[in-house]
């Protein structure tokens, strides 16, 4: 995998980031915006289906993807793990909920990438 620079950390210093983290974060971020984005037009309504459409409903075009099918599939996959999990958290409507989904997220996304595939290991 062909490494990137992720944007300077408070400390300064830059870490490498691959396409399989991106490709990660690019799944969990599409998942809680949608989420986050239903629940502002309806507060009342938890959008339980969008977990089923966005990671179990979906498929990977292997025209289009190539030789890469498996690194969408693998990011797809621990994606929706994570997102299951973080569902719970934001399942309620209390500011409180919303304020740890983010705290969690900024966390999750601060891991290495052997940090951040262990971390949805374990929770699962």
């Amino acid at each position: 995998m062909r490494p990137w620079r992720l944007l300077p950390r408070f400390d300064g210093r830059t870490l490498p980031v691959t396409l399989l983290e991106l490709e990660l974060q690019g799944e969990i971020d599409k998942y809680v915006s949608s989420l986050w984005l239903l629940r502002e037009q309806d507060p009342t309504r938890f959008p339980s289906e969008l977990h089923w459409l966005l990671f179990e409903n979906c498929r990977v075009d292997p025209v289009l993807a190539g030789e890469r099918i498996g690194l969408y599939r693998h990011a797809n996959s621990y994606a929706a793990r994570f997102c299951l999990r973080l569902a719970r958290t934001l399942r309620s409507t209390e500011p409180a909920a919303r304020a740890a989904a983010v705290t969690e997220l900024r966390r999750f996304y601060r891991l290495s990438r052997e940090r951040k595939f262990q971390h949805i290991e374990r929770m699962s």
